[in-house]
């Protein structure tokens, strides 16, 4: 692909996207980034991929050189920073911003070609990970499915749940810790039990993908033996309520998206 891509902000998010769509080699156009305020980050993306990254001096010049935009830009300034630019017919924008919908977002983006909206994670710096997408364009998904996994969901609420899903990646930290922890308890070496917990715990998760299992409560079912110790553990941690908990975070997230 040599289309252009933008990036309006370079913030955490911003400057992940642009490094990951950097390394992958299926990828021979232009990154112009715009960052008037705070151009560290920029520069920094620039530095490392001199020969790919452009930084330009005002949003307005990257949209005359860029197709495809990211306005990575926070939510509460958002429409200040889009009112003073003028979108045309070609450009295509790929709306990030968390808890403004496309109903709202999309008179932001004026006479844009295509607005449609993503869920992007830091992980796309590693083009690794889910990159959830909402709306139609070839082009897009295209440049979305070089970044990781891409979820095209069919409508945008689909793509609002799924955001509550980002609210987990810490408190799954925090069950990883546990485990750690109780490992060294006994004696065992932090980084063995850190790198052992982690694989197994990937190589679950691909299972489920790769056996495309459509019951989960049967797969556990199934996976766990009678009286061994993964039953036991289910037993015990069933028996005190421990997931409950997690249903309630997600509601509680969830009204933030209007869910």
């Amino acid at each position: 692909m040599k289309t252009n891509v933008g990036f309006i902000g370079c913030g955490t998010l911003g400057s992940a996207i642009a490094t990951g769509l950097c390394k992958a080699p299926e990828y021979e156009g232009t990154i112009v980034i715009s960052d008037p305020v705070n151009r560290t980050k920029a520069e920094a993306v620039r530095e490392n991929y001199p020969d790919q990254v452009v930084l330009v001096d005002s949003h307005a010049e990257l949209l005359e050189q860029a197709t495809i935009v990211f306005p990575s830009i926070v939510p509460d300034i958002l429409p200040e920073v889009t009112a003073a630019l003028t979108f045309t017919p070609r450009h295509k924008i790929v709306h990030v911003a968390a808890g403004i919908s496309l109903a709202e977002a999309t008179p932001y983006y004026g006479q844009a070609g295509a607005v449609l909206r993503a869920v992007p994670l830091p992980f796309a710096s590693r083009r690794m990970g889910p990159m959830v997408l909402y709306g139609d364009d070839a082009e897009v998904e295209e440049l979305f499915g070089m970044f990781g996994s891409l979820i095209k969901v069919p409508t945008e609420k689909d793509l609002e749940v799924l955001a509550v899903h980002t609210a987990l990646m810490v408190p799954y930290y925090a069950i990883v810790n546990e485990v750690v922890k109780w490992s060294m308890k006994k004696g065992m070496a932090y980084e063995n039990a850190r790198d052992y917990i982690c694989h197994m715990n990937s190589a679950l998760s691909h299972l489920i993908i790769q056996d495309n299992v459509q019951d989960l409560e049967a797969f556990m079912d199934d996976t766990a033996t009678p009286g061994g110790t993964n039953e036991q553990a289910q037993k015990i941690l069933t028996e005190s309520n421990a997931y409950a908990p997690w249903q309630v975070a997600m509601e509680e997230v969830g009204k933030r998206y209007g869910l």
